[in-house]
């Protein structure tokens, strides 16, 4: 084929996505390489038997076939010019967002399917990948599209279910034994603490590309559903992601000040999230806001001394932290710190000292009622006068102001 290249991109992409792309010959059966194992387990069995083109309207060349399933699944696909025997290259399945309880309680009553057997389909749909319509991956799609037909040689076609396809449902007669269940169960745990360790891994070195690559597999539907409330339920998987992101940073080499403040930050707004949709969010933003803490604030990576002097510094901001007094807390020469800090660190004592003390300024801002006056105090600037210039200077309003602008 004079597109191989482009072919195997193509299928990187999307399955970096976790997306399935599957070249498939349609003189046979579908196998479990189109169709996940789970999908097999629990659509009629006859699936698996015919020749894949009789489940298909008449195919033409150079034309996009888009399908939705009977299980609200959607795939994408099309014949490859120039393959002898014809073969169909097939994206899918995937949903375009998450499917809530009610539409999959609905889909299960629509296939009559026994309350007893609800929570497979939950498994299922858990494992399905969400492809947003409005992802890049559809304009990546329309430039391989030009490449092997050029612009303008292809039409796309929303594809009509057969009369074949329409016999295929949920037969529960045809569900999983109790035996086969304990053993899927054994391995959608086995995937999900894979899945887990991945994350605490990304978090631990600060790769934030591994994390938003474990994000697209993370939508509503894929947390097990342990107690009643949907909302409790995500609340209860926020606080263990929250508990294992923060072990995955103390890891990474953050120290525990750091940490606590941000984990004790999320655990308070844990507890005030008012949808499954909002739990999502919750999750991708604390595995960021955690991988930024391992990149900016790890001290491993610093020698000895500036580790202690980093300590010290965030031990008590409210303290004296000159140049001079922390050289004499550490039992070495002022200038061979202000040299060593400024080399490890890119900033000043004085810089550094300064941040950190801003930083604290605005949390007490944002996040208490305390005076101006208390927390200069707090941030160890004894004026609050040079604090409010200090703080204008590095944020660009004044302490009130800037209370006053996260208020509203």
């Amino acid at each position: 084929m004079t597109y191989d290249a482009e072919l195997r991109l193509l299928t990187d992409v999307f399955k970096h996505k976790g997306v399935s792309v599957t070249i498939a010959d349609l003189n046979l059966p579908p196998s479990k390489m189109l169709i996940s194992s789970i999908y097999l387990q629990i659509v009629n069995q006859q699936l698996n038997r015919a020749p894949l083109r009789e489940y298909l309207p008449m195919l033409k060349p150079q034309t996009v076939y888009k399908l939705e399933d009977h299980l609200s699944c959607c795939y994408i696909y099309f014949i490859l010019p120039d393959l002898q025997p014809e073969a169909l290259l097939v994206i899918g399945p995937f949903l375009p967002q998450p499917l809530p309880e009610k539409k999959l309680l609905e889909l299960a009553e629509q296939q009559t399917l026994e309350p007893k057997y609800y929570r497979q389909l939950q498994r299922y749909f858990s494992s399905i990948p969400i492809l947003d319509p409005a992802s890049d991956l559809y304009l990546f799609l329309d430039m391989f599209y030009q490449r092997i037909w050029g612009v303008g040689g292809y039409s796309v076609e929303y594809a009509e279910k057969s009369e074949a396809a329409d016999s295929i449902g949920l037969r529960q007669g045809q569900m999983i034994s109790e035996e086969e269940n304990v053993l899927m169960d054994a391995a959608i745990m086995e995937n999900r603490y894979a899945h887990e360790n991945d994350l605490i891994e990304a978090v631990r070195k600060g790769q934030q590309w591994r994390i938003e690559r474990f994000m697209t597999k993370v939508h509503s539907n894929s947390f097990e559903q342990r107690v009643a409330d949907p909302v409790r339920n995500v609340k209860n998987y926020c606080i263990i992601t929250n508990t294992l992101l923060r072990k995955a940073a103390e890891q990474g080499g953050v120290h525990p000040v750091y940490i606590d403040e941000l984990s004790t930050s999320f655990a308070l707004r844990i507890e005030q999230l008012a949808s499954t949709a909002d739990g999502q969010d919750m999750i991708r933003e604390m595995a960021m806001s955690y991988c930024r803490l391992v990149r900016t604030q790890a001290i491993h990576t610093y020698s000895t001394p500036i580790q202690k002097a980093i300590l010290l510094i965030d031990g008590d901001l409210s303290g004296d932290l000159t140049l001079s007094a922390l050289a004499s807390k550490l039992s070495i020469n002022s200038s061979y710190l202000s040299t060593l800090f400024k080399k490890e660190t890119g900033e000043t004592v004085s810089q550094y000292v300064t941040k950190r003390r801003i930083r604290l300024a605005r949390h007490l801002l944002k996040t208490t009622r305390l005076q101006i006056q208390t927390v200069s105090q707090y941030c160890g600037f004894e004026d609050v006068h040079y604090f409010t210039r200090v703080f204008h200077r590095t944020v660009g309003m004044t302490p009130r102001e800037y209370r006053q602008s996260k208020q509203k």
